[in-house]
């Protein structure tokens, strides 16, 4: 009888480990192909464009799975709330964490560049979304840059928003 039991709790155990990566694969596959249609109206050239320019803002570090995985969660956070209902393996897929971490620098200029990220006017005719050079730094973000001491100044006085 007791050996009974124990199989019992193995299996049981080994149900929820299968359970566990078969649910998040699942998560992954449904959710990213749902989110995708609601930001890639387009299909595959909007996609390309998007992943050009978060490889370009980190400089090559991400791979491109990891890159759209990011963007996919960032912008689907914002967006999908204004199209409609969500769907169960969309909600899971959002909120789930992202792959990749920008660093803040990163994640500033991933903001100027798709801050007004439309999903329907994502066209191949424009250059908007296709290099970094038309995603000008703001004159702040490049002071910033240019003195990272300004930074802690800015922290320490509490003058900086």
């Amino acid at each position: 009888m007791l050996y009974v039991i124990i199989g019992l709790v193995m299996v049981l155990i080994a149900l929820i480990v299968v359970n566990r990566r078969i649910g998040s694969w699942m998560t992954e596959k449904y959710g990213k192909t749902a989110l995708e249609k609601v930001l890639f109206v387009r299909g595959g050239v909007c996609r390309n464009q998007v992943i050009q320019v978060i490889r370009e803002i980190t400089l090559q570090r991400l791979s491109d799975e990891e890159a759209l995985d990011y963007f996919l969660k960032i912008k689907g956070l914002q967006v999908v709330g204004l199209t409609g209902p969500v769907g169960y393996w969309m909600r899971r897929y959002l909120m789930t964490g992202t792959r990749a971490r920008l660093t803040y620098f990163e994640q500033v200029k991933f903001y100027e560049a798709f801050l007004n990220f439309v999903p329907q006017e994502c066209h191949q005719s424009k250059t908007e979304y296709t290099s970094l050079s038309t995603f000008p730094l703001t004159e702040a973000t490049q002071e910033l840059i240019r003195n990272p001491s300004l930074m802690r100044t800015l922290a320490f006085t509490g003058t900086g928003d």
